[in-house]
C-alpha cells in the first residue's frame, strides 16, 4: 500500500466517524457539527541518532539512497541509486555520524559492466564480516538482462562475481538469502554454492526478506489477487510457511531484537508484533529500505528525500495503552482528556418522546489516547420497561454486541477515533419526566485495565 492509500484509509475512517455523528444527531432530531478529531498522546517516536544527505552526485549526496548495512567496525554502507533515476550507480561508506569515508562505482554509463562497476543502482547487503554484496544488471551474450551479485572487501576492493539474484538477508550461519525470481529465494554459502531453494507459493512477488533472532524467516510480499493487502510470511529456518499477516505497506522487512517486525515502504515505516498486530507507524519520506545496527538502531534510506536516517526505537517498555471515551448530542463532545470510571465530567442529557415521536440520540466517540495502535470495546446496557435502547455503528445495528461488551472498533492508530450512536426511545405509557441514566464503558483490547466511562440521561419530554 502506498502513501496515498494509507492517507485514504485514515481519511475514510475519520470521515465515517464524522458521517456517523451527523447521522446520530440528525436521527435524534437535534442539530450539531461533525466529529472533530483531537490528537492523543504522541506516538512512540524513535529517537534521532543521525541524519545526512542532499540531492546530488558529490560525496555524501544521493540520488535514491538505500542503506546496505553496517560493518563490524560501525561503517555505514549506502547504495546510491537504489531507487529511481538519474542514478549515481555507486556505494558510499560513512562513519556512524555521516562523515564520508569512501565510495566506489561511477555515475550511470553504458560501459559500467566491468568488475567493481555498476550498470544500475546497486542493491546491496553487508555481511557480518564486513563483505559487501551488491546486485546490479548485466547482459548475457544475447543481450538479455540478467542479474549479478558482486562481492567487495569492506574497503571496496572487488573480490568476485556471482550470478545469483537480489541479496536480502543473512542467516545465523552466515549464509546469504537471495531472491532468484518473483516468488523464490535461495540460500547461498560464502563460497557462492547454493545450499537450497524454495518458493513462497502464495506470493506474486517477494519484496523483502529478514531473519529473526530465532532464525525464522520473514518475507514481505504481494499476492496475485488484485485488491488483496500486502502480507508478511513467517517461515521456519527450513522455509516451511508457519503463518502470514496483512500489512499496510510492503518493502524491506527486519525483525528487531526487542521482538517486533519492521516493514518499510512508500507510506513510511510500520511496526508489528511477530503475530502481526500493528503497533505504530513512523513517518518517513518514502522509506525505500531499512537495516538494523548491532545495537538495535534502525537505519532508513529515504528515497525521495535523498537522505539517510539512523534512529533508536522506543521499546515495548514505553508503549502505552489509553482509552478516551467522549459523548455528545450536538456541538462539542464531553469527556476529551477526562478519564474515570464514573462518567464524571463526561455526561450528556437529551429528551425523548413516546414511540411515535423522536428518539434521544447520543454519539459515543472512542479515541486512542495511547502511543501505539489499539482496538477498543464498548459496553452499554439495554433499556428497561420504560425505554428502549439501540446502538448503531456506521455498518448498522450493533446492539447485541454492545450490550454483551463484544463490539470492537477497527484498529486505531494514536489519535484516531471511531464512533457509535446510542438511541433511546420512551415506550408508550411512559410518564413525562421519567428518565433513564446509563453508562458506556470503553476498554483497550490490548490492556483491559485501561478503561474510560461516559454517562447519558434520556428524559421523557413534554411532546
Amino acid at each position: 500500500m502506498n502513501a496515498d492509500d494509507t492517507a485514504l484509509r485514515r481519511r475514510t475512517r475519520l470521515g465515517a466517524a464524522v458521517a456517523l455523528t451527523a447521522f446520530v444527531l440528525a436521527s435524534a432530531g437535534v442539530g450539531g457539527a461533525g466529529a472533530q478529531t483531537e490528537a492523543g498522546d504522541a506516538e512512540v517516536a524513535p529517537t534521532p541518532v543521525a541524519s545526512w544527505g542532499t540531492t546530488g552526485s558529490g560525496p555524501g549526496q544521493f540520488r535514491g539512497p538505500g542503506v546496505a548495512g553496517v560493518g563490524p567496525d560501525g561503517t555505514v554502507y549506502v547504495s546510491d541509486g537504489f531507487f529511481g533515476g538519474p542514478e549515481n550507480d555507486r556505494i558510499q561508506a560513512f562513519s556512524a555520524d555521516g562523515s564520508f569515508i569512501r565510495a566506489w562505482g561511477a555515475p550511470e554509463e553504458p560501459t559500467n559492466e566491468g568488475p567493481g562497476e555498476f550498470t544500475s543502482g546497486p542493491r546491496a547487503r553487508v555481511a557480518p564480516d564486513g563483505t559487501v554484496y551488491a546486485q546490479d544488471e548485466d547482459r548475457d551474450s544475447n543481450g538479455d538482462v540478467q542479474y549479478r551479485v558482486q562481492r567487495f572487501t569492506p574497503e571496496g576492493a572487488f573480490i568476485d562475481v556471482w550470478t545469483h539474484g537480489h541479496p536480502d538477508a543473512f542467516t545465523a550461519a552466515g549464509n546469504l538469502l537471495v531472491r532468484v525470481d518473483d516468488n523464490s529465494y535461495r540460500e547461498v554459502d560464502p563460497t557462492g554454492a547454493s545450499t537450497r531453494q524454495w518458493t513462497l507459493a502464495s506470493a506474486r512477488r517477494i519484496l523483502g526478506i529478514g531473519v529473526g533472532p530465532d532464525g525464522k524467516i520473514y518475507a514481505s510480499f504481494d499476492t496475485p489477487t488484485v485488491g488483496d493487502p500486502m502480507r508478511v510470511a513467517v517461515l521456519s529456518t527450513g522455509g516451511t510457511l508457519i503463518r502470514s499477516f496483512a500489512v499496510l505497506t510492503s518493502g524491506d522487512v527486519a525483525v528487531h531484537p526487542d521482538g517486533y517486525v519492521l516493514v518499510s515502504g512508500l507510506a513510511g515505516l510500520f511496526r508489528y508484533t511477530t503475530a502481526g498486530a500493528l503497533v505504530d507507524q513512523w513517518t518517513a519520506a518514502a522509506a525505500s529500505n531499512l537495516r538494523l545496527g548491532d545495537a538495535g538502531e534502525v537505519l532508513i534510506g529515504e528515497t525521495l528525500a535523498d537522505r539517510v536516517r539512523i534512529v533508536t526505537p522506543v521499546g515495548p517498555d514505553r508503549w502505552k495503552r489509553k482509552a478516551d471515551a467522549q459523548i455528545g448530542t450536538g456541538g462539542a463532545l464531553a469527556g476529551n482528556n477526562i478519564y474515570n470510571l464514573t462518567g464524571a465530567g463526561q455526561t450528556k442529557s437529551n429528551t425523548t418522546c413516546s414511540s411515535q415521536y423522536l428518539e434521544a440520540g447520543f454519539a459515543v466517540r472512542m479515541q486512542n489516547d495511547g502511543n501505539v495502535a489499539d482496538r477498543f470495546t464498548v459496553k452499554s446496557p439495554a433499556g428497561n420497561s420504560r425505554f428502549t435502547v439501540r446502538h448503531a455503528s456506521a455498518a448498522g445495528t450493533v446492539t447485541s454486541r454492545v450490550v454483551a461488551g463484544t463490539f470492537r472498533t477497527p484498529l486505531l492508530l494514536p489519535g484516531e477515533t471511531y464512533e457509535i450512536g446510542i438511541f433511546v426511545k420512551a415506550t408508550a405509557g411512559t410518564p413525562r419526566g421519567a428518565s433513564i441514566t446509563q453508562t458506556a464503558t470503553v476498554t483497550s483490547v490490548a490492556d483491559p485495565t485501561k478503561k474510560d466511562v461516559v454517562k447519558y440521561t434520556a428524559t421523557r419530554g413534554a411532546c
